[in-house]
């Protein structure tokens, strides 16, 4: 459950995020006006947020299957506990994520999340000329079709990666935990000196 929701959040941040060192007031003139212009036609504070809102309802409805199937691995509950700590997790659960929701929308501030990565990346990542090319794309009908689609595909990008790679993650913490515990059993730490007082 936990590596879930911080797979799916490093996802996001990974897909809109890798913040630079370099500082926004370094971007020439010209470029931090194409840059404006970009992020005004991709409405690119209103995606960001969108996106977030959507990766947290995904992960919310996620939830409920991640703990069922968590419960279900438990040895040692009867099917009745499973069911009641189910339930309890589960309201639990719901109440979590809408604080969460709550509060994590009031403190962002996506203007500001805006300044400090979308313009040092496309400042990394672009020339002015590329740039006005990027500017000239998404005035076109599939440059507004991306803008508009963007927080759902990001969203359903982090489904499907979550539904492809945490399986595969689960396996490999899984062996190295096991192969771990054979070197244990061949080769067991020396005892640690007791210490004299």
């Amino acid at each position: 459950m936990k590596k879930e929701f911080f797979l799916s959040l490093i996802l996001f941040f990974w897909c809109f995020t890798s913040i630079s060192n370099a500082q926004t007031a370094a971007i020439s003139s010209e470029k931090r006006a194409i840059i404006a212009e970009i992020i005004i036609i991709t409405k690119a504070d209103k995606n960001a947020a969108e996106t977030m809102k959507t990766v947290s309802a995904q992960m919310n409805e996620a939830m409920p299957s991640i703990m069922k199937q968590i419960l279900g691995e438990q040895k040692n509950l009867t099917a009745a506990q499973k069911a009641d700590l189910e339930a309890e997790l589960s309201e639990k659960s719901a109440d979590f994520s809408k604080r969460f929701d709550e509060k994590f929308f009031k403190i962002i501030d996506f203007q500001e999340f805006i300044e400090m990565s979308f313009y040092p990346l496309y400042d990394k990542f672009f020339t002015e000329a590329e740039l006005k090319d990027l500017l000239a794309f998404y005035k076109t009908s599939t440059g507004q079709k991306l803008n508009a689609v963007m927080p759902q595909l990001a969203g359903e990008a982090v489904r499907l990666s979550n539904e492809y790679l945490l399986p595969k993650i689960n396996d490999v913490i899984a062996q190295l935990i096991k192969e771990d515990a054979e070197k244990l059993k061949k080769n067991p730490p020396a005892p640690k000196p007791k210490s004299e007082k």
